[in-house]
């Protein structure tokens, strides 16, 4: 198969095939995920490089903890598809 026509999902950076309707890695998590209903939800959320932030029910971003260093927050792994906490350093 040939990489030619590869291209790059807008919402989550994934490499797709030209003849990709959709991307397999938004389609996952947002099956898997219950905190966001579509793809529109994921693209509104924060983004560290290949990261991804939660959002809560309430719209919030999904907060796992803070303090004196910063906020970590619980987040997808864009590039392995898997959930993570992602520590931001103030």
């Amino acid at each position: 198969m040939k990489t030619n026509g590869k291209r790059a999902c807008e919402v989550c950076g994934t490499a797709l095939n030209e003849n990709s309707e959709f991307c397999p890695v938004c389609a996952l998590q947002g099956a898997a995920s219950p905190e966001t209903e579509s793809i529109s939800a994921i693209s509104s959320e924060l983004r560290f490089e290949h990261y991804q932030v939660l959002r809560n029910q309430d719209g919030k971003p999904f907060e796992l903890g803070h303090g004196g260093m910063g906020v970590t927050y619980k987040a997808i792994d864009t590039h392995l598809g898997c959930p993570v906490a992602l520590k931001i350093i103030s």
